[in-house]
């Protein structure tokens, strides 16, 4: 009676593995669709874009383009692109109180720009700022901060904010205070306890 049970079940396991041998041998997934239509490359509301970084906004970096040779008229373009960051000077540079930029920040804040867009912005031509539609190229990230950084500053130097210290790089102390702000009142320690 054993063997029989036993019998039984090998011929069992020896079914199973045969529907699994056969199931492997066909193609057992269903076959993926042919895609109808190209994937839409337009820009979305969230794309990148200097206009959209230099207003503060988040965006999605949707334009990465591949690097390739070389090229001195792409990194002219790519240079006088990122020089278009010039136009948030303006704003940048209105001071508080005031409805006007100060013409000395708007050009400090121009000529930085320039110098940046040239320095670290052509990126030798390997690559595009930017797509056609205005959408900036990902690799360009760290040219993009230097612009905003630059626009950041003059609109701190506008509102009398200076975190830079004597040597240009290091936070500034704070300020002392006024002398319409000290108090006639002199600092008198404490007695000191009597030994006795």
């Amino acid at each position: 009676m054993r063997h029989l049970v036993w019998l039984i079940l090998l011929a069992s396991i020896a079914a199973r593995a045969d529907e699994a041998k056969r199931a492997l041998d066909g193609d057992p997934l269903p076959k993926i669709p042919p895609r109808v239509s190209a994937p839409d490359e337009s820009p979305t509301a969230n794309a990148c874009t200097l206009a959209q970084l230099l207003d503060g906004r988040r965006c999605t970096w949707e334009f990465d383009p591949a690097p390739g040779d070389a090229s001195p008229p792409q990194a002219q373009a790519n240079a006088k692109l990122a020089a278009e960051a010039a136009k948030a000077c303006k704003g940048a540079s209105i001071t508080d109180g005031s409805s006007l930029p100060d013409p000395a920040l708007q050009r400090d804040c121009e000529r930085q720009i320039a110098r940046v867009s040239l320095e670290e912005c052509s990126f030798d031509g390997r690559f595009p700022f930017s797509d056609g539609q205005g959408r900036l190229a990902a690799r360009a990230q760290p040219c993009i901060e230097s612009l905003l950084h630059v626009v950041t500053r003059t609109q701190e130097s506008a509102a009398g904010v200076d975190l830079r210290g004597p040597s240009g790089d290091e936070p500034a102390p704070p300020n002392p205070p006024s002398a319409k702000k000290k108090s006639k009142a002199s600092f008198k320690p404490a007695p000191a306890p009597n030994p006795t």
